[in-house]
Parts: C-alpha cells; sequence; structure tokens
C-alpha cells in the first residue's frame, strides 16, 4: 500500500485537473487493481486470459482499458506478484531486486492504465521502456512530460 500511495501521489503532482484516490469500494473506483497470482486474474479479464491461453510472453504486470475514443470508462490492472517471485528465485534475484522489480511492475501498470498503453523501446530510463534491464521505480523527465501533456 505505501508504494502504491507514493505512485499515486505522484500521478496527482503531475496531473492538475485530476484527483486519483484509493479506496476498496470496487462500485466506485474506475480502475480497477489486483495485485496477487495471475491464474486467478485471468478470470477477471478476458483480454489477458486470451494472451496466455494464446501463448503470449507471460508479463509481469498487465493493464487494459475498457471505453472509447474519448473517454476511459474503466481500467483493470494488475502485478502478478507470485510470478515475480518465481522469477526473483529462477534469477537468483536479492530481496532488494525483487523489491525493486514489484515496484517497478506496480508503476508502469497503473501508469499505463491511465491511457498510456504502448511501451516504447527509445527512452532506456523510461517507465515506458519495453526491455528494461534495471527496474525503474520513479518516473523519467520525458514520463513526466508526457504524463502532463496528455492529462493538463
Amino acid at each position: 500500500m505505501k508504494k502504491l500511495e507514493i505512485v499515486v501521489k505522484e500521478l496527482n503532482d503531475l496531473i492538475v485537473p485530476i484527483n486519483i484516490y484509493i479506496t476498496n469500494d470496487s462500485s466506485t473506483a474506475n480502475c480497477k487493481l489486483f495485485i496477487g497470482n495471475g491464474k486467478e486474474y485471468e478470470h477477471h479479464n478476458l483480454q489477458y486470459h486470451n494472451l496466455i491461453e494464446n501463448g503470449g510472453t507471460k508479463p509481469y504486470g498487465y493493464a487494459s482499458i475498457l471505453g472509447n475514443l474519448k473517454e476511459i470508462c474503466i481500467s483493470l490492472c494488475f502485478v502478478d506478484i507470485l510470478y515475480l517471485k518465481e522469477q526473483g528465485i529462477n534469477n537468483n534475484w536479492s530481496n532488494s531486486r525483487l523489491e525493486k522489480e514489484m515496484r517497478c511492475t506496480l508503476r508502469e501498470e497503473i501508469t499505463q492504465s491511465l491511457g498510456f498503453v504502448n511501451d516504447s523501446y527509445s527512452y532506456p530510463m523510461s517507465i515506458f521502456q519495453e526491455s528494461k534491464y534495471i527496474p525503474i521505480t520513479e518516473f523519467a523527465d520525458i514520463d513526466k512530460e508526457i504524463i502532463k501533456r496528455l492529462y493538463n
């Protein structure tokens, strides 16, 4: 929760006209965050289910947006903690590295759930960098500029 609160605060500092807040009331939420197991999440998101069923690369996290061309009605966001832990064991990550990977995934998926769905290979320190060799735990200047331009 503490890491989620940090990401939300940073987004609120960047986005002037709206305020993001955390709630446990799913009837009022327009972004639903799931943290846990990919098998459980497949039941909540058909897009993710189809990705996995069709042999797609299993991601650490996933975000999808439902809406139309002018607005996001709801977004679904997922961080696969169990898969991250499994990868940590397989890759001999330290506890510090595992925690950074979790923070990176949480930050990326929440940000992508706001409408920034594409990844890039062009900006190495961006949260949107698809081929991260190190976990990105802060927004790069270009990330901040993109977020401000889209929402302000």
